[in-house]
C-alpha cells in the first residue's frame, strides 16, 4: 500500500523542485528577478506550511490510534468494526479541526470523502474528543 502522506511530500518537494528551476532560468534570463524571487519564496512556504501539516497529521492519527489501541494502518485498513469506525471518526473530527477537507482527510484514511462526509453528519463523542485534544496539546500517547 502506498502511503498517501509519502505521495504528498514527494509531490510537494517536485513542485518546490519545478518552482526553484523556473526561477533559476528566469534569473538567467534577468527578467524581473524581484516577482520570481518572490513567487520562489510564496512556494517554499506553502511547501513548508503543507508539510508540518502533514507531520501534525501523522500525530493525529498515531494519538487516535494509541487512544483505541490499534495502529495507524487498522485505521486506514479496510475493516468496518465498530471500535475502528468510531477511531476514525474521531480522527476524521481532529483533521478536520486542524483545517483539513473532507477530500484530504479521505486520503490520510484511504477513505472516498462522501465517507468522511457522512462521519460528520454522525453524533461527536465530546469526552473522547476532549481526551484526544489534551494528549495531542502534551504530545503524549494514551
Amino acid at each position: 500500500m502506498i502511503d498517501p502522506v509519502r505521495m504528498d511530500v514527494e509531490a510537494l518537494l517536485g513542485d518546490l523542485e519545478r518552482a526553484r528551476g523556473a526561477y533559476d532560468e528566469r534569473l538567467r534570463r534577468a527578467v524581473d528577478s524581484y516577482s520570481l524571487r518572490q513567487a520562489y519564496e510564496n512556494k517554499r512556504e506553502e511547501v513548508i506550511r503543507a508539510l508540518v501539516g502533514m507531520i501534525r497529521t501523522t500525530d493525529v492519527l498515531q494519538a487516535v490510534a494509541d487512544h483505541h489501541h490499534v495502529t495507524v494502518e487498522d485505521l486506514r485498513g479496510p475493516v468496518r468494526s465498530a471500535g475502528l469506525v468510531r477511531a476514525r471518526r474521531a480522527a476524521a473530527w481532529l483533521l478536520h479541526e486542524q483545517g483539513l477537507s473532507s477530500v484530504e482527510i479521505g486520503k490520510r484514511l484511504d477513505r472516498d470523502h462522501t465517507t468522511i462526509l457522512a462521519g460528520f453528519a454522525a453524533p461527536k463523542d465530546e469526552d473522547e474528543l476532549e481526551a484526544l485534544r489534551a494528549l495531542l496539546k502534551r504530545g503524549v500517547r494514551a
